[in-house]
């Protein structure tokens, strides 16, 4: 189970939990897109069995570029600094 904290636009706090299921449901629709750099770099691995490789990038995102790295998706925005897992 992944928690995830993100923002709406109104920058409303929200979290939601994902079980493994839901996951690979993100998964295969990331990789479906061809219009981003994700589905590229989702290609290149199975992520299925590499959640800790995903994290790891995630967190080095976070690390490395602070709050100037936000994700749109879904119609959220995604702040890496509150990625939890």
């Amino acid at each position: 189970m992944l928690d995830i904290i993100y923002y709406n636009y109104d920058l409303i706090k929200k979290s939601v939990q994902i079980n493994d299921e839901e996951f690979k449901k993100l998964i295969d629709l990331l990789i479906a897109s061809n219009s981003s750099a994700t589905s590229k770099i989702l290609k290149e691995f199975n992520p299925y069995k590499n959640l800790d490789r995903l994290l790891n990038i995630a967190e080095y995102i976070k690390n490395t570029f602070s709050d100037l790295i936000i994700i749109g998706m879904g119609g959220a925005i995604l702040n890496p600094m509150s990625i939890t897992a």
